[in-house]
């Protein structure tokens, strides 16, 4: 399934997220099943380029430039499945970048790759 951008002009110029993203954690970009550091499937976004896998549960999702003033912005997030998202206290988050982690609600700590993962970013 290819990913769709929403156009400024369908949201008449208006969003209240200044970027969003819902992406495929477990897919790549082509669609297949795929746990290789490679970029992720988006299902939709605004304002987001490329969401990139780096580790397990691991991702960066890529704002593009212009969309926030600074690295100074709240991040919702949550996916669907088996694991739980949240924001990577370990990342250096700027005004292009974000990082998110999905870890497993069973095996708490555990990064995993879930299907589908929303991200919603304020400013």
């Amino acid at each position: 399934m290819a990913g769709t951008r929403v156009p400024d002009e369908m949201l008449g110029g208006q969003s209240p997220a200044k970027a969003w993203v819902v992406f495929d954690g477990e897919r790549n970009t082509g669609g297949t099943l795929d746990a290789t550091n490679t970029n992720r499937q988006i299902i939709a976004s605004y304002r987001v380029g490329s969401v990139s896998r780096t580790a397990a549960g691991t991702y960066t999702v890529n704002i593009e430039a212009g969309a926030l003033p600074d690295a100074n912005y709240c991040a919702v997030m949550s996916s669907v499945g088996q694991g739980l998202a949240s924001r990577n206290a370990t990342f250096s988050h700027t005004a292009t970048q974000l990082g998110v982690t999905t870890r497993s609600v069973s095996a708490p700590g555990t990064l995993i790759d879930v299907a589908r993962v929303d991200v919603a970013i304020f400013d």
